[in-house]
């Protein structure tokens, strides 16, 4: 199975586009040194969006419809195993496999998603009492444990 969503925007809801940018790096950026990932731990803003949404299917989080998107990058940023996962999760969220004919479904459904997780992923970055790299980290670990929904 091979997915492909160029000319797809990923589209997140505009509220979170500041708390995106603040935890990300971006791609050109060379020579990070420690502290700097310690306070923004997602090199991409997509990287932000993806964890987002893992975390809200891992969570059960319910789909929240994206009222205010803003065109974040093109969908041809996701290739190979995240884009098949994607495909896979809409699948499962929708119960019909034929989704996967659907980029645009499989998208939203996406959006949706990590629209639900985004504010978890703002709680765990804005803790006060660990750098967000650590608590990213430690939920990460704690929703690995067997079959937990942290």
């Amino acid at each position: 199975m091979s997915i492909s969503f160029g000319g797809q925007q990923i589209g997140p809801d505009k509220s979170f586009q500041e708390f995106i940018i603040s935890c990300s790096h971006g791609t050109g950026i060379k020579n990070l040194t420690t502290s700097d990932v310690d306070q923004k731990p997602f090199r991409r803003n997509v990287d932000v969006w993806f964890f987002a949404l893992c975390l809200a299917v891992r969570k059960g989080l319910k789909r929240q419809k994206v009222e205010n998107s803003y065109n974040m990058i093109d969908g041809s940023i996701l290739e190979g195993w995240q884009a098949n996962a994607i495909a896979l999760i809409a699948a499962k969220e929708t119960g019909d496999f034929n989704v996967i004919t659907d980029i645009r479904r499989i998208l939203r459904i996406a959006n949706e998603l990590a629209n639900a997780g985004m504010p978890e992923v703002k709680l765990i970055i804005e803790k006060p009492d660990m750098s967000p790299l650590w608590t990213i980290s430690e939920t990460c670990r704690e929703l690995l444990k067997g079959n937990e929904r942290a």
